[in-house]
């Protein structure tokens, strides 16, 4: 029996009769100091041979003022900062909490704050504020939170200025939702989640505003609304092949054949597409979208192919003109005005301004599908000079469009 009793003494006796290594009484008079009253690295920071204080257990006087505190590094203010009342408690558990601790009180009467500093290996779990109904003190004592950053929790639904940050760690897996998925074509429950939340909508659409939020619609087949008509009808599917839709176009796409007018940078613009349907992507030749006019040559003097259009110029798309090899006069091919058949503010498109300046051969150029010649000013005519009257035969394709 000696035998064991002696090892168990032993152990016993090699047991620590405390845990605390350090302990430091300081009182912290709370006063208006804007940049906050605080405890001196002294206090905290232990000499050699012992452990820096990691816990504080501090009391307010109970005939002194309210204050505030944040142990954030950041100086508190009269009304931001964690209240603690007259009488009020307060626990730190760990260094860095004591080494950023920051006191201002929050009217004319300054707190007296004592302190008991320790080394704690485990630190006490303690209430926290004063006079609170957390239950008793203690180890197992409740935590009775007031505030947070120096405003009141409140409990239930709020906003998310008044709410708790809640961060989500980068490897979260992913998070289930509760409730049962409404299949494609069922009944919406209350949960609609597992489909893309859509309306289906037969009658006329709401009117909106700007700013307002818009739901997607569907019509009963499911099709994505994406252009309601004019008439706030739902858009049907149109007869193929340009039959025109009774309740507006299935796609908001707007079939021109003109350029369309310069845009700011910035600005809202609808696609568009040509006659045929093909959607124009880029601002493309006039020769390639617009619609052609073919203007047949058989003449003897000088004529005027095309008559100018305001704020329009003429894009040429090909152009032949013929004339007999034994032929000795010359021809121009150009834009003016018609009072004098091009003869006022005339530029030449092919050859010179007039005749004489002209070119004797025969010439085809261009297949139509871009623009090969085009008129320097808007409104101005395109006329086949020729200096005399040996018959000039061909023919030639135009589209009118602004200018580009």
């Amino acid at each position: 029996m000696k035998k064991i009793l002696l090892p168990l003494l032993l152990l016993v006796w090699s047991i620590p009769a405390s845990a605390q290594n350090y302990t430091a009484n300081v009182q912290l008079t709370i006063d208006n100091t804007a940049a906050g009253i605080s405890f001196t690295s002294s206090d905290i920071l232990a000499g050699s041979g012992h452990l820096q204080a990691n816990s504080a257990s501090c009391t307010s006087n109970s005939s002194g003022g309210d204050f505030r505190y944040r142990v954030d590094g950041v100086a508190p203010t009269t009304s931001v900062g964690v209240l603690v009342p007259a009488g009020g408690n307060i626990v730190f558990t760990n260094t860095i909490t004591l080494l950023t601790f920051k006191a201002i009180r929050t009217a004319s009467t300054s707190a007296v704050l004592s302190c008991t500093l320790s080394s704690l290996l485990e630190p006490p779990v303690a209430p926290v504020g004063g006079g609170g109904s957390g239950g008793s003190s203690g180890p197992t004592a409740d935590v009775n939170l007031t505030e947070v950053g120096g405003a009141a929790i409140a409990l239930g639904q709020t906003t998310m200025a008044a709410s708790l940050p809640v961060a989500i760690a980068s490897d979260q897996g992913a998070l289930t939702v509760a409730g049962g998925l409404a299949a494609n074509g069922a009944a919406a429950a209350t949960n609609r989640v597992g489909t893309l939340p859509a309306i289906v909508e037969t009658a006329t659409l709401p009117t909106l505003t700007d700013g307002r939020n818009s739901a997607l619609y569907v019509n009963e087949s499911g099709a994505l609304v994406v252009a309601p008509s004019l008439t706030g009808a739902f858009a049907t599917d149109c007869t193929f092949n340009g039959a025109i839709c009774a309740t507006g176009p299935p796609v908001g796409v707007r079939v021109d054949t003109t350029t369309p007018s310069a845009e700011a940078d910035g600005d809202m613009v609808a696609p568009w597409a040509l006659p045929t349907g093909a959607l124009v992507t880029a601002n493309i030749d006039p020769c390639s979208r617009g619609t052609k006019v073919y203007v047949p040559i058989s003449q003897a003097t000088s004529t005027v192919l095309v008559t100018g259009t305001a704020s329009n110029r003429t894009f040429i798309c090909s152009v032949a003109i013929m004339q007999m090899s034994s032929a000795t006069q010359t021809w121009s091919l150009a834009g003016g005005t018609t009072a004098t058949t091009c003869g006022t503010s005339a530029v030449g498109l092919i050859g010179g301004a007039t005749a004489a300046n002209g070119t004797d051969l025969s010439v085809t150029q261009g297949n139509g599908a871009s623009t090969i010649l085009k008129t320097d000013t808007d409104a101005d005519d395109v006329c086949l000079l020729q200096s005399s009257t040996t018959r000039l035969n061909g023919w030639l394709t135009y589209v009118v469009a602004p200018n580009q």
